[in-house]
């Protein structure tokens, strides 16, 4: 058994263990995105979101969830997500990296102009 393979046990058993426990929720899903497997971390992140009680907890689901939608190119919702991320987020260092994946996903999803250089003759 791998690392991953062996961090995803620990990961289900630790939900076993305590299902409310949103810190898990982000993390297993952080590793399922590493992974490319985008559909299981919004089905992870989206039953985890029931157990936020912080602002700053729905800031990083919603993150997250931007992040996988991103990858499997349902731009509209992870624009929406990360949207939602940056409004909810209130350290201003955290929102400066939201902003920073925004212009990302903006550029992924074609929202963002696309600079012609033009050469001189």
């Amino acid at each position: 058994m791998d690392q991953t393979d062996n961090a995803i046990q620990y990961f289900k058993k630790a939900l076993r263990l305590d299902s409310s426990f949103t810190a898990t929720y982000l993390n297993y899903s952080f590793l399922l995105n590493k992974e490319g497997r985008y559909n299981e971390a919004i089905a992870l992140l989206e039953k985890g979101y029931r157990f936020t009680s912080t602002q700053a907890d729905r800031a990083y689901f919603n993150y997250n969830l931007a992040l996988a939608h991103r990858y499997l190119e349902n731009c509209p919702t992870a624009l929406n997500k990360i949207n939602e991320a940056i409004r909810l987020i209130d350290d201003q260092n955290i929102k400066e990296r939201f902003l920073k994946t925004k212009k990302r996903i903006d550029f992924w999803c074609g929202d963002e102009p696309i600079r012609v250089l033009e050469l001189d003759d």
